[in-house]
């Protein structure tokens, strides 16, 4: 389904919604309003009274349309009821931030889907207030709002509020129930706030006080602030007006219809000093001639203020000189509205000097300013020559029919203005068509300045035209070349990612070398101080048991010095010992001998009977002095004198029984 069906089918929902019929005029106003605000990411239903039917088709709208952004349902007919299906379509799709639904007939039993919205979905700007023609008027309680703003500080995510013409002041019978204190905590703390809309909120100047003191003054990130309809009557206008220095990020404020004294403007002059302000409103308040010059002159210098709306004060003609300072030093201020006050043919005057060499001015408007004739032509002269200024406003000034004809041949010249507006003045009505002209042909002049670039780059292309088949030929040469380019490029590609592959494979692979060289390295130098560390002990160990050995040696020494000389006197002891032994050895040997010698005698003596029988054994004689002690030695003399006894019977019988034989063999 292309764009254009998609709008159709919106509006058909739409009259369905609405219960109206089709007209051509209104199925022209809403494709306008939606398609303008469609390429811009912007889905535009203001003041178009849509209801659940357009709500429920733009799911299929979105799907294909992903740059949208923001929607604008001011001034339509969602109510309570289409809270939720918007809550539905805000979470299907999270990229929407930024909604418009003022202006909805909507009460207090919408506020739990609303809080769902705020809580649970990705919107950014909150717009709930009045911001142009008023119908169906949300009505929250106070009580509803202050659970709204409770639920947007936990949020801690919207950074734009509006809030203008929602009631949070509000008297019921002989008392007032206001959240203002509340709010002005809600407006100091909130960490992220960038624009609050709080214009025709129904607060006192008691609540004004407390809002705009311990609320606005202590935020310093608030970028736009729009409290219009707010009475600041004295103190509270002028010490609010002090503190707006104190707001550091404030780039807009609209302070219109806030009952702003002359004291108030000469506050507001001391804080534009420090002050980085691009637009200021202080339109329908009561500043007087002095309050508006001290603005003037703070202005004078200002770098950054391109916008002054003071329409409806009650500053005159005495500000005319800080007037023509301001537009002659000032180089950057673009608009400049100060309508409805009395400044005159002084003022104007004024203005035509600066206008001559002024090139920052794009509109002025000087409607109901006393200015005569005079001062209308005075203007118009230097605004001939201007080569910025796009919009006059000259209406309910004293002008007649005759000046009128002379203004429109002075503002022929110029082929800058896009508006010049001379209404509700004595000029007749072929003098305004004929200013309606210029100001067309001022338009059509533009459009084709526009256009010159488009038609030099059309007659170029008309040139190339003729060149076209040659360039078909050409193109088909180098469609060719560019295929076989194209072919040879994907070689090359593929080729130089293989290199590239086995490159990066090397470099990953010398990468875990290093990494293993470096992980080795960090290691021996770990072990080196552990080895280090380790000899250094060892080394000191070492010395301490070096001295230990020493002293050991030298006890050691003399001890084996003290053994030595033991051992020596124990040899001289063991060689006497030994020739002891010796001797008594040879006393041994000798006596074995002898003993041998005996026994052969005795083996002989045995052989012979005869001999045997007459045989007297010799005493024996055994020497054990040396080989027993005493006790052994005594023992062996008592064996000794048994033997000697034993032998001595034994050779009595020998006798006896020798004698015996030899008297037998007598017989």
């Amino acid at each position: 389904m292309s764009v254009q069906q998609l709008f159709d089918s919106l509006y058909t929902s739409k009259l369905h919604d609405s219960g109206n019929e089709y007209t051509e005029k209104d199925y022209n106003r809403f494709i306008s309003q939606i398609s303008t605000a469609y390429k811009h990411g912007v889905l535009d239903f203001s003041c178009q009274q849509i209801g659940m039917s357009v709500l429920t088709k733009l799911t299929k709208v979105l799907r294909t349309a992903p740059h949208i952004r923001k929607f604008n349902f001011y001034g339509n007919n969602i109510t309570d009821h289409g809270l939720h299906s918007l809550f539905q379509l805000l979470q299907v799709n999270p990229r929407i931030t930024v909604i418009n639904i003022g202006c909805n007939d909507m009460s207090n039993q919408g506020i739990p889907s609303l809080q769902d919205i705020i809580l649970k979905t990705k919107i950014t700007s909150l717009q709930l207030g009045i911001v142009g023609q008023a119908w169906h008027v949300n009505n929250f309680s106070t009580a509803a709002c202050a659970d709204l703003l409770l639920s947007i500080h936990e949020s801690n995510r919207i950074e734009c509020l509006g809030l203008s013409g929602i009631q949070l002041s509000v008297r019921q019978g002989a008392r007032r129930i206001s959240i203002a204190s509340y709010f002005a905590g809600f407006i100091a703390q909130y960490p992220i706030l960038k624009s609050i809309s709080l214009a025709d909120c129904g607060f006192t100047p008691q609540d004004a006080d407390i809002v705009f003191m311990e609320g606005l003054a202590k935020n310093p990130r608030l970028v736009y602030i729009q409290c219009s309809n707010n009475i600041l009557i004295d103190p509270v206008g002028t010490r609010f007006c002090e503190k707006i220095q104190d707001i550091t990020d404030l780039r807009r404020i609209q302070l219109s219809y806030c009952n702003l004294s002359d004291e108030a403007g000469k506050a507001l002059a001391r804080s534009l000093k420090n002050s980085k302000l691009i637009s200021l409103d202080i339109s329908h308040n009561n500043i007087a001639t002095e309050g508006f010059t001290a603005i003037l002159d703070a202005l004078k210098d200002n770098i950054y203020l391109t916008e002054l709306y003071a329409s409806y004060n009650n500053f005159d003609d005495g500000c005319s000189q800080s007037l023509l300072n301001l537009v002659n030093e000032n180089a950057v201020l673009s608009v400049l509205d100060i309508s409805r006050s009395a400044i005159g043919d002084p003022g104007a005057f004024a203005i035509a000097r600066f206008l001559a060499k002024n090139e920052s001015l794009i509109s002025l408007d000087l409607s109901t300013c006393k200015i005569s004739g005079e001062g209308a032509i005075a203007i118009a002269e230097t605004v001939a020559f201007n080569k910025n200024l796009m919009y006059l406003n000259l209406a309910d000034n004293f002008l007649t029919r005759e000046e009128g004809y002379e203004l429109i041949s002075i503002f022929k010249v110029n082929e800058i203005l896009r508006e010049i507006n001379l209404t509700s003045t004595q000029i007749d009505h072929f003098v305004i068509q004929a200013a309606f002209d210029i100001c067309k042909r001022n338009k059509q002049i533009q459009y084709e300045q526009d256009l010159q670039p488009l038609k030099r780059e059309m007659i170029q292309l008309s040139i190339q035209r003729t060149k076209m088949p040659e360039a078909r030929a050409r193109l088909y040469d180098l469609k060719k070349e560019f295929e076989n380019t194209t072919g040879e490029i994907m070689k090359t590609d593929f080729s130089m990612s293989e290199f590239v592959r086995k490159a990066n494979k090397e470099i990953d692979d010398i990468k875990r070398q290093i990494s293993g060289l470096e992980s080795n390295i960090i290691q021996n130098q770990k072990e080196m101080e552990q080895m280090r560390s380790d000899f250094e002990k060892s080394s000191h160990d070492s010395v301490v048991l070096y001295e230990g050995t020493v002293e050991k040696t030298k006890i050691l020494e003399s001890t084996i010095e003290s053994v030595t000389t033991q051992i020596s006197i124990e040899g001289e002891t063991l060689s006497a010992e030994q020739q002891k032994f010796k001797e008594e050895k040879e006393n041994l040997l000798k006596e074995i001998e002898e003993n041998k010698k005996q026994t052969e005698e005795i083996l002989a003596l045995l052989q012979n009977e005869e001999q045997l029988m007459n045989y007297v054994p010799p005493e024996w004689y055994v020497d054990t002095s040396v080989f027993v002690t005493e006790e052994t030695r005594s023992s062996a003399e008592k064996k000794k004198s048994t033997t000697r006894s034993r032998s001595s019977k034994k050779s009595n019988k020998s006798k006896s029984s020798t004698k015996t034989k030899k008297g037998t063999a007598r017989k």
